[in-house]
């Protein structure tokens, strides 16, 4: 019999979702990246379409689009800056647009440098591993060859192949904003 339990982690501080066989033994139930990666991401494959326009686009525009918390984005787009993936430009013409070409941000890397950590299971963290079969577990072996080839994949691709996945054939982007100020950006 299998249960469905939820487990916090203090690390990651976000609820995951576990499988637990009745002796105690639990394991996530899926990967999950998350919602800062997530957002990291979004935010980026925006600007790669937009920028074929060549305009700058504001954290607003970004967020108003995918429908997300535009505080958030701010410290993604903070993040995503300190990397080098984008500039932040401020004044009137100013705004968010890519520092780098397309070709060169590899989306392992991007995802690597904003998940807080890749423990997908508590013994992946020897700080907090109170795992009673934790020493002896062959299945942690598996597990990291999994992480390993997940973000192998990830690193075939960079925001020039998988960008232009990230949206509909038929979607339209916002056409740019007559203003972009800071106010706008932020």
């Amino acid at each position: 019999m299998h249960l469905i339990a939820p487990s916090t982690s203090p690390v990651k501080q976000r609820v995951t979702m576990q499988t637990c066989i009745p002796s105690g033994i639990c394991a996530p139930k899926l990967m999950q990246l998350t919602q800062f990666t997530d957002y990291a991401l979004r935010t980026l494959v925006y600007l790669h379409h937009r920028q074929a326009s060549g305009a700058r686009t504001s954290i607003a525009e970004i967020a108003d689009y995918y429908g997300v918390s535009r505080h958030h984005l701010i410290r993604v787009a903070g993040r995503l800056r300190d990397h080098g993936y984008i500039r932040m430009i401020r004044g009137r013409n100013g705004g968010l647009e890519l520092a780098m070409a397309a070709e060169d941000i590899i989306i392992g890397r991007v995802v690597r440098q904003t998940e807080p950590d890749f423990h997908l299971v508590e013994c992946f963290d020897q700080a907090h591993d109170h795992c009673v079969i934790s020493r002896q577990c062959q299945l942690k072996s598996a597990l990291y060859q999994a992480r390993s080839a997940f973000l192998e994949v990830l690193d075939r691709y960079s925001l020039a192949t998988a960008g232009m996945i990230g949206l509909m054939p038929n979607a339209q982007m916002p056409a740019p904003s007559a203003k972009t100020s800071l106010r706008n950006m932020a």
